[in-house]
């Protein structure tokens, strides 16, 4: 994510215009110069006259002042917006803004609330209910302010069977998720001194890190699962934990749901009236992406990031501009779909709030960082 961070550059319309108009006011009286040598050459004129009226002109056809001028008239708008409680990080967003054309958009924390509350969780063979509330809190960090740990601690605080199972463990590394894994992983030491591993993060991941014997027989009732999850709206966590032998055992689903923010639906139907087509992009499930989709006036063509990724160029290109969204994506995928709408000549915006949101958001014409951004997130944009 931070590589994608650095190597994001994006010159806006806008210094392409400028540029465009200098090197033609440039040519142009480079142009007239040679002209009027040669006429003065023709008519015997003194050189020294000649010369000091082609300064005189030059100067006066390039338009130094313009960059100036350009940047007081954004920076009166830029002063507007914040009067709307918009700030403005760079200037030329503000033009980039009034002719974007496709709005690319992260769905948790940006059109949902990410104020996420537990449904009644799954647990797989050889595990109750308590545990996957037990082993999901373990690898959840109070600390980190986290949406999805916070919800996660509060549900497994609030049942007294599952409160009295933590104070046994002991924490003895944890590794925070990490966006690019899309998982946590914590390590344990229980009441009789027996070290273990778990892990919490998106189901498809978990899954991916169980033997192969067992990942074949476990994945049909996830994906089962998860989709009966995401047909109520539901978006999934898996939490799983190693043996004694350490091999990882799938110990359950966690469903979280979180409602969209209320005037998101009314806030992509005006920028819909006004030409800008919008697209939701998601690391969750599909089947959630189009439950939110069908909620905010959006289509429900989402697509995962594996419709495009080994795609040439330009058919990749058609296959993002024509879909209404995309699920499952990583932070690589959503700089990925960006950067194939620039290059089908598409002024693109992008929306997010967290740190997986910051490549993209710095690659696009114009970045936004909603309220209550990371600051990583707020700096990209």
């Amino acid at each position: 994510t931070a590589k994608l961070v650095a190597e994001a550059r994006t010159i806006s319309h806008f210094q392409k215009a400028v540029i465009k108009i200098g090197n033609y006011l440039i040519v142009l009286a480079a142009f007239m110069v040679a002209i009027i040598f040669m006429v003065s050459f023709y008519r015997h004129e003194s050189f020294l006259e000649t010369l000091q009226f082609a300064l005189v002109l030059t100067i006066a056809a390039i338009p130094v002042a313009l960059p100036a001028v350009l940047s007081v008239t954004m920076a009166v708008g830029a002063s507007v917006l914040a009067k709307k409680k918009a700030i403005v990080s760079k200037l030329v967003a503000i033009e980039e803004m009034a002719g974007m054309d496709i709005l690319c958009s992260d769905k948790t924390g940006t059109i949902t609330k990410n104020e996420l509350t537990l449904a009644d969780v799954k647990a797989f063979e050889g595990f109750t209910s308590d545990d996957v509330l037990v082993y999901a809190s373990l690898a959840s960090r109070e600390e980190d302010k986290d949406p999805i740990d916070t919800a996660i601690i509060d549900k497994a605080k609030s049942i007294k069977t599952v409160s009295e199972k933590l104070s046994s463990y002991q924490v003895k590394d944890f590794k925070p998720f990490d966006p690019v894994i899309k998982r946590s992983e914590v390590t344990i030491t229980d009441k009789d001194n027996k070290s273990f591993r778990i892990t919490k993060g998106a189901p498809q991941v978990i899954s991916a890190l169980m033997e192969a014997a067992d990942k074949e027989k476990a994945t049909d009732i996830i994906n089962k699962q998860i989709d009966e999850f995401a047909a109520k709206g539901f978006r999934t966590l898996g939490t799983a934990k190693t043996n004694e032998q350490g091999k990882w055992q799938y110990v359950g689903l966690i469903p979280l749901f979180d409602p969209p923010r209320d005037d998101s639906a009314a806030t992509i139907k005006t920028a819909q009236e006004m030409g800008v087509d919008v697209k939701m992009i998601t690391g969750d499930h599909t089947s959630i992406a189009k439950q939110i989709a069908q909620k905010v006036n959006l289509k429900n063509n989402i697509l995962e990031a594996s419709a495009f990724l080994d795609k040439p160029n330009k058919e990749a290109g058609v296959i993002v501009d024509k879909a209404e969204g995309f699920a499952q994506v990583f932070p690589e995928h959503k700089y990925r779909i960006v950067e194939l709408l620039q290059e089908r000549k598409h002024i693109v915006g992008m929306t997010g709030d967290g740190v997986n949101d910051s490549p993209a958001l710095k690659k696009a014409d114009v970045g936004i960082a909603v309220a209550g951004a990371t600051d990583a997130a707020k700096s990209a944009a």
